[in-house]
């Protein structure tokens, strides 16, 4: 907050990760054959990190308005999805940030009988971690 491009930074980032998910889902939301809409959140939805508070309170926004969705379109049968992808090591934010955390291949599917850890893109997608975060409003 005592950084002077904070409000600037801060418009940003809610016009990217709040106003640009909402308004692609009211135009998403008015064709007809829509059958699913996917929403990328995050854990600081539920825990904040308070260097990052603007991110936090937008992913916690989207957490909101995915659940409330999803109630508004199960009369018309969309599928809405929340991704609640797992902290991982990446330069994202900056080298360093996440050096605590599991690499990425960690997570990554791997084609049956490969060695070395290679990931091979043919299911793609990363997996939930081991406490079960990941994908949330999966259909039977």
């Amino acid at each position: 907050m005592t950084d002077d491009r904070f409000y600037d930074r801060a418009r940003t980032e809610i016009a990217i990760n709040l106003l640009a998910p909402v308004h692609l889902t009211h135009l998403f939301t008015a064709l007809s054959g829509l059958e699913t809409i996917i929403n990328v959140t995050s854990g600081l939805a539920f825990v904040p990190l308070t260097r990052v508070p603007v991110y936090s309170a937008t992913k916690a926004f989207m957490r909101s308005f995915t659940l409330s969705l999803r109630q508004q379109l199960s009369p018309r049968a969309i599928e809405v999805i929340e991704v609640i992808p797992p902290a991982l090591h990446t330069d994202l934010g900056g080298a360093g940030k996440h050096d605590g955390q599991p690499e990425v291949k960690a997570h990554l599917r791997l084609q049956p009988g490969t060695s070395g850890g290679e990931p091979t893109g043919d299911r793609g997608g990363l997996w939930a971690d081991e406490w079960g975060l990941g994908y949330e409003g999966l259909r039977d």
